[in-house]
């Protein structure tokens, strides 16, 4: 027999077990959504507590509560998401739905394609007041070509003569039937993103820069251009000095390439750059800062620029001079493009300054372009234990390109070619 102080602390150890195992209300709890009730406690012969099989209870709330709760955080929810888009919504008007949409619901309308007598006004506004049918033609022949172009297609000097033939010849070939396609949805996504198409037809196309890269190799020069800004492009490749360098710029670099690049624009100089980070970015804000127009070429799509981070200094360009780019809009950046976009910088520049260059950097690549264009070119040195200065101090070694230190030297230099220029003639 069990003793009556064993008897006692068994009641109370099953008391307590009793306790923790339910949460009850009034000898009720809610588990799983229905209500059982508490166990009750017997004692065997022996004195121990017996139980029946009670489901252990969960301390969560009724299932009508939990309901309430999750519709009015769900509510609130959809009610901040509709607050913080309020301002992009467009206005609710009858018949403003789109696709099989009520007039009522909040969707956007596609953006229109314009037609061919809004591109021309468009294309037009900068280059000739002037516009009819058989010019948007030959602008939509033009846009087919440069699409060909970004193919790998090989577009030679007669076709730009003959643009509308040629044209209607690539349309007809199995290989490139969806061209005129392409070329409508490439003016159009221009019209959108607020660029134009810059042809040889145009008065801002650059033709004494580009007739002497013609002079060399006629398959380099560009069939048009894709332009985005305020400038002419005529205008500022008069005077336009291409600065580059290694995108991984020291302190040192980026300090010369801010002084080099301010002072040419304070000179009246247009600062010609690709997009890269380190040398070339640098330039663009310090003639930015001036203020002063710059010309930046990108190697892919004119509303697609690359690096992405860069896409405020983008725009910052395009408000005050002009990012241009021979890829078709959409085009994504790639090595080729890359190369090709180098081939670019140095024929629509006057002369080059290098500042920071490695060893197999691309600025040398750009150097070698120059070279062939017979451009000027300028090498920056620096200390003769930098790494990212080897291809400077090789370029000047070699007699490849002048020493300049300063602005100064570049502007002194250019000077004196168009006085000894004036005395040839």
């Amino acid at each position: 027999m069990p003793t009556k102080r064993a008897v006692n602390a068994r009641r109370r150890w099953a008391r307590e077990q009793s306790r923790s195992a339910t949460f009850a209300c009034k000898g009720k709890c809610w588990s799983g959504g229905h209500a059982i009730s508490r166990p009750s406690l017997k004692l065997d012969g022996r004195g121990s507590p017996r139980y029946r099989p009670v489901a252990r209870c969960s301390t969560s709330s009724p299932p009508f509560l939990s309901i309430l709760l999750s519709a009015a955080a769900s509510g609130a929810i959809v009610l901040v998401a509709l607050i913080r888009r309020w301002p992009a919504l467009p206005p609710v008007r009858p018949g403003a739905g789109s696709l099989g949409m009520p007039g009522w619901c909040w969707r956007r309308d596609p953006v229109p394609v314009p037609q061919p007598t809004s591109f021309e006004r468009m294309e037009y506004s900068v280059s000739s007041p002037v516009y009819t049918v058989g010019d948007f033609d030959r602008r939509l022949a033009f846009a087919v070509l440069s699409r060909a172009a970004a193919r790998g297609h090989a577009v030679d000097a007669q076709a730009v003569i003959d643009v509308v033939e040629a044209a209607d010849r690539l349309g007809h070939e199995q290989a490139h039937q969806d061209l005129p396609a392409l070329a409508r949805a490439d003016l159009g996504r221009a019209y959108s993103s607020g660029a134009r198409l810059i042809t040889p037809d145009d008065h801002e196309w650059p033709h004494a820069h580009l007739a002497s890269v013609r002079a060399v190799d006629e398959s380099v020069v560009p069939v048009a251009l894709w332009a985005r800004g305020t400038g002419r492009l005529s205008e500022l490749v008069h005077r336009a000095v291409l600065v580059t360098g290694s995108r991984a710029a020291s302190p040192y670099g980026c300090g010369v390439a801010e002084h080099i690049a301010g002072d040419l624009a304070r000179e009246g100089w247009t600062v010609t750059a690709g997009l890269a980070y380190g040398i070339e970015a640098v330039a663009h804000e310090s003639a930015l800062s001036c203020p002063a127009p710059t010309l930046a070429v990108l190697s892919s799509g004119i509303d697609r620029p690359a690096p992405a981070r860069h896409a405020e200094l983008c725009l910052r360009i395009s408000a005050a001079g002009l990012v241009i780019s021979e890829h078709p809009p959409g085009a994504a950046a790639s090595r080729g493009r890359r190369l090709a976009c180098h081939r670019l910088l140095a024929a629509l520049s006057t002369r080059i300054a290098i500042i920071e260059a490695g060893r197999s950097s691309d600025a040398l690549q750009l150097a070698r372009w120059g070279t062939r264009w017979r451009r000027p070119i300028h090498a920056v040195p620096g200390p003769v234990d930098s790494v990212t200065s080897v291809g400077c101090h090789t370029l000047i070694r070699d007699g490849a390109a002048a020493l300049a230190t300063s602005a100064a030297d570049i502007i002194r230099e250019s000077d004196q070619d168009q006085s000894e220029s004036r005395t040839r003639r």
